[in-house]
């Protein structure tokens, strides 16, 4: 399992994975549209894979302190490295 955590702000979107910031990248917040499934594409090839919880919160800074505040429980030896 991963930690992933997705900060949206201004014009960037930050990828964080297991707590730590993996890709910065530059966007259009006119370009992001939702589809009629409900489905919002930020990142150019989505994301694959299965969701267990997910967490939407109100401030773009709470993605940097996910592993912090949020899910203190998880041990880093519980997650997957590179």
């Amino acid at each position: 399992w991963h930690r992933v955590a997705i900060s949206m702000q201004k014009a960037e979107v930050r990828l964080f994975v297991d707590c730590r910031q993996r890709e910065s990248v530059a966007y259009n917040r006119t370009t992001i549209t939702v589809d009629s499934r409900g489905r919002m594409r930020v990142l150019k090839d989505g994301i694959q894979g299965a969701i267990q919880d997910l967490f939407v919160a109100p401030t773009a800074d709470i993605a940097s302190k996910q592993c912090d505040v949020y899910t203190t429980d998880c041990l880093e030896d519980q997650m997957m490295g590179d």
